[in-house]
């Protein structure tokens, strides 16, 4: 294994760890609670960015046949059935459905897959505040070592990951006061 996969392979293990506790105590809300205020087209339309990105696509291209033909290279069945795939492709992969709130595999790559479960500052008073947002559970992630938990060469699919160009496909924060780094 080479340094970035096993980097790669700790980070995702630091995040399924921090999923696992995180989960039990912040539960998520799904995206339709992040669109009822992030689908206006004068702070961002940034559900609507996201719905029409790859992240809200990720469980839907396990699906395809270009993924079928590489999940069969490394002994995999069914992608959409896969926990080696899932856990990338959803953000629903490991989570106890108590905590789900009907958030469900097909949303794929949601917000809270990057923002954090929105349980406790999802409401319109909260998201007001960006620091108590912040202080409620809400992450802001805009690096490598984020991403790489993800995207790295453990899936049979991995293109390097380029995280300037990335960002530019996910661009969603609109007219917010707090950019991501670029």
């Amino acid at each position: 294994m080479n340094k970035r996969v096993l980097i790669g392979l700790f980070l995702w293990i630091c995040v399924a760890i921090a999923w696992a506790s995180v989960a039990k105590e912040y539960p998520f809300k799904g995206s339709r609670r992040c669109k009822a205020c992030h689908a206006r087209k004068d702070t961002g339309n940034q559900y609507g960015k996201w719905k029409e990105g790859p992240h809200s696509k990720a469980y839907e291209t396990l699906g395809q046949e270009e993924a079928k033909k590489a999940a069969a290279k490394v002994g995999i069945e069914d992608p959409q059935q896969s926990d080696s795939c899932l856990k990338c492709h959803t953000t629903t992969y490991e989570v106890e459905a108590k905590w789900l709130r009907g958030l469900t595999l097909q949303e794929g790559v949601s917000c809270e897959s990057c923002h954090g479960p929105g349980g406790h500052y999802w409401r319109t008073e909260i998201m007001k505040n960006p620091e108590e947002a912040r202080a409620k559970g809400l992450r802001l992630p805009a690096d490598e070592d984020f991403c790489i938990t993800c995207h790295n060469d453990g899936c049979p699919c991995y293109q390097p990951l380029d995280l300037a160009e990335g960002m530019k496909t996910i661009k969603h924060w609109g007219s917010l006061k707090r950019k991501p780094k670029e």
